[in-house]
């Protein structure tokens, strides 16, 4: 990253929505973004070695991610609507057993 990054003491008094405070925190994720990618770049070539396709290895990575990330998500919908038939049943129960007072 070419761009100097703000003291970190120049930023702390500013408001969370200053321009500089904003600037700054972009930035820095911006280099942990390109971090992160250099570094699961990196892990890639170290598996596969130095003849190895690393397109097809990111490729691949990538659609278990996904695979990883929806399997995540179905988990959470379960979950959720087996909380939301929980508290239904729970109403039903509450509203057979008031008194209607």
């Amino acid at each position: 990253m070419n761009e100097k990054l703000p003291l970190k003491n120049q930023i702390d008094g500013l408001p969370a929505q200053h321009p500089r405070r904003t600037a700054y925190n972009f930035a820095r994720w911006r280099e942990a973004m390109e971090l992160s990618h250099a570094m699961l770049m990196a892990g890639l070539r170290h598996k596969i070695g130095p003849e190895g396709d690393l397109r097809s290895a990111y490729h691949q990575w990538n659609a278990e991610r996904r695979q990883r990330k929806l399997a995540a998500y179905e988990r959470a919908a379960e979950r959720y609507f087996q909380r939301i038939k929980t508290m239904k049943l729970e109403e039903e129960k509450h509203d057979a057993t008031d008194s209607g007072d």
